[in-house]
């Protein structure tokens, strides 16, 4: 079973580019479109998060159209590093969902160690590795 809904959220949670230009790149991400309220404070996080890489210049979420805009210097990374990037961040959240409750104060500190462990680990290429430090989420 959980097979079946790990399957189903990633296909939701997979980036679908909408329009490209060199160093701006909007893509269709179903799932925001159909986040929970309690899960839509996150939109604002998950943007903090994605604008971590100094490659990213800045991302923008609209939770109505399910599009996020991305806009990125196309000099040092290419569209589909980005978009890996973006699907890793996303397999994070929905990886880690659970740990993105609780009081606003415990969230802001998670997502501020989160950023501070991204910062020092994701590559040129903007990968990072899929297992985070437990004390990261603490």
């Amino acid at each position: 079973m959980m097979a079946i809904w790990r399957m189903l959220t990633g296909k939701l949670m997979t980036p679908k580019v909408v329009h490209s230009l060199p160093g701006r790149l909007r893509v269709h991400v179903p799932a925001l479109t159909h986040l929970p309220e309690e899960m839509k404070p996150l939109a604002d996080k998950f943007q903090k998060i994605v604008e971590v890489s100094s490659t990213i210049d800045k991302a923008s979420l609209n939770l109505k159209s399910g599009n996020i805009l991305i806009c990125y210097c196309h000099k040092k990374v290419k569209e589909d590093e980005v978009l890996g990037f973006l699907s890793r961040t996303l397999q994070l959240f929905l990886d880690n969902k659970d740990k993105f409750t609780g009081q606003v104060r415990d969230l802001d500190k998670v997502v501020t160690k989160l950023c501070s462990y991204l910062k020092t680990s994701i590559t040129p290429n903007l990968y990072f590795p899929e297992e985070v430090p437990e004390d990261v989420w603490s």
